[in-house]
C-alpha cells in the first residue's frame, strides 16, 4: 500500500526507521502516536518537494494520501523533470 511506500522511500533516503522500537510494541506504538521528522530535516539539502511527497504518503489519514500508486508515479516523473537548485537527485542512490 501506499503508506508502506513511504515507510521504504523514507529508510531508504535517511537510512533510518521512520517508526523505530526495541520490540514489536514499541513499533506498534511509535507507529500509532509518532509522526517521524520530515525528510528534509533530517538529510540536509533533501528536495523539499519530495520530502513532502513521501511525508504525504506516510500520513496517518488516509485521505491525505496520494489516491493511487498511478498518482504517485505521475509525481515522481514531474519531480524529476523540474529544474531543481540542489545538486541532490530525488532519492539517493
Amino acid at each position: 500500500d501506499l503508506f508502506s511506500l513511504g515507510s521504504v522511500l523514507y529508510v531508504a533516503a535517511t537510512g533510518e526507521l521512520p517508526f523505530p522500537g526495541s520490540t514489536p510494541l514499541r513499533v506498534l506504538s511509535a507507529l500509532a502516536n509518532r509522526t517521524p521528522p520530515r525528510i528534509d530535516a533530517v538529510v540536509p539539502g533533501f528536495p523539499v518537494e519530495t520530502s513532502n511527497l513521501i511525508a504525504r504518503l506516510m500520513s496517518k489519514t488516509p485521505n491525505e494520501r496520494p489516491a493511487s500508486a498511478v498518482e504517485v508515479a505521475r509525481e515522481f516523473t514531474t519531480l524529476r523533470q523540474r529544474p531543481s537548485t540542489q545538486d541532490r537527485p530525488i532519492l539517493p542512490g
